[in-house]
C-alpha cells in the first residue's frame, strides 16, 4: 500500500516533465547518430577495388605504320584517376595512395615545376605504372569574371581597408574544360578526386569579411565550389560510361559554418551538399550510394 501511495504521489510531479524528458531523448539519439555516422566514415572497410577495372579492350585491327597486320589485338585501357590539387599536401599523398592501390594517376596543379617534381618522385616510386600532368588554375573559372579581373586595371583598391594591390603583370589563363576534355579522351577515368581549394591566406587567413577584396572572395569561392562543380559536370558522362565511377569531394570542418572564414567555410558546405547530391543521383540511376 506505501509503494503505491508513493507511485500515486510522482504522478503530479513527472507529468509536466515528460514532454522535456523525451526532447533530451531525442536530442540524445540525434546527436549519437550523427556522432556514430562521423565514426563510421573512418571505420568502414575501403570499397576502392571496386573502380580499379580495366575498360572493355578495343580492337586495334588493321596494319601498322610499317605494312604489318597487328593480327586484331586488343588495346587494354586500364583505369586512371584524377587528382586536382595534386602537386602538394592531401592531393600529394592521396596521389601516392592511389598509385600504391594500382591506379593511374592524373595529377593536377597550376604550378607547372612543382607538378614535374611529384610526377617525378611517383615514377621513381611506382615505375610500373603511368603519371600525367594537368595545369589549370582552379581559380579562374570564366564565371568568375563577375568581378574586375587582375589584367582589367593596374590597381585593386581595398576601400574597406585603404589598401593598394598591384596586378600582376600577366594574369593566369583561365581555365579551358574543352582542353581538360580533349587531355583526358584517351583515359578510362574511374576515380575523380576534387581536392583542389584552399583558404584565403592575403592579408590574413582568418579575418573579417571586409578584410578580403571582392576578387580575393570570387576567386575563392571558384576555387572551392565551382570549379569542381564544373569540372566534374563535364566528366560526368565520361565517368558514367567507365560505370562503376566514384567521385570523391575533399571536405572540411569548417562546412559547420566557422567564423573568421568567409568564403572558405560556405564553400566547404556548397561542396558537401553538392557530394548528397551527387549520391541521390546514383541512387536514383541504380547505382550504389558512391558511385555516379
Amino acid at each position: 500500500m506505501a509503494d503505491r501511495a508513493a507511485s500515486a504521489d510522482l504522478g503530479p510531479i513527472l507529468g509536466p516533465t515528460l514532454p522535456f524528458a523525451a526532447v533530451g531523448l531525442l536530442t540524445t539519439l540525434y546527436w549519437a547518430s550523427r556522432g556514430a555516422s562521423f565514426a563510421y566514415t573512418f571505420a568502414r572497410p575501403s570499397r576502392l577495388g571496386r573502380y580499379l577495372h580495366e575498360a572493355d579492350p578495343v580492337s586495334e585491327s588493321g596494319s601498322g605504320r610499317d605494312g604489318s597486320s597487328n593480327g586484331g589485338r586488343q588495346q587494354q585501357r586500364p583505369p586512371w584517376a584524377l587528382v586536382t590539387g595534386a602537386s602538394d599536401g592531401i592531393g600529394k599523398h592521396l596521389a601516392a595512395e592511389l598509385a600504391d592501390f594500382g591506379f593511374n594517376v592524373v595529377l593536377h596543379g597550376r604550378n607547372p615545376e612543382k607538378l614535374a617534381k611529384v610526377q617525378e618522385a611517383l615514377v621513381a616510386r611506382f615505375p610500373s605504372r603511368k603519371f600525367r600532368v594537368l595545369i589549370a588554375d582552379v581559380s579562374r573559372v570564366p564565371c568568375s569574371g563577375c568581378v574586375k579581373p587582375a589584367s582589367a586595371a593596374a590597381e585593386d583598391n581595398d576601400s574597406s581597408q585603404g589598401h593598394v594591390h598591384a596586378a600582376p603583370a600577366s594574369a593566369p589563363a583561365a581555365v579551358d574544360f574543352d582542353a581538360i576534355l580533349a587531355q583526358l579522351a584517351d583515359l578510362h577515368l574511374t576515380v575523380l578526386i576534387n581536392n583542389a581549394g584552399g583558404p584565403l591566406y592575403d592579408p590574413g587567413p582568418f579575418c573579417g569579411v571586409e578584410a578580403y577584396s571582392a576578387r580575393s572572395l570570387a576567386e575563392n569561392v571558384t576555387a572551392n565550389a565551382v570549379f569542381p562543380l564544373i569540372l566534374t559536370s563535364q566528366l560526368m558522362p565520361r565517368l558514367k560510361a567507365a560505370s562503376p565511377a566514384l567521385v570523391i569531394n575533399v571536405g572540411s570542418m569548417s562546412d559547420q559554418s566557422m567564423p573568421r572564414l568567409p568564403s572558405y567555410s560556405p564553400s566547404k558546405a556548397f561542396l558537401n551538399c553538392m557530394s548528397r547530391c551527387l549520391a541521390l543521383d546514383g541512387l536514383f540511376e541504380g547505382g550504389a550510394r558512391g558511385d555516379v
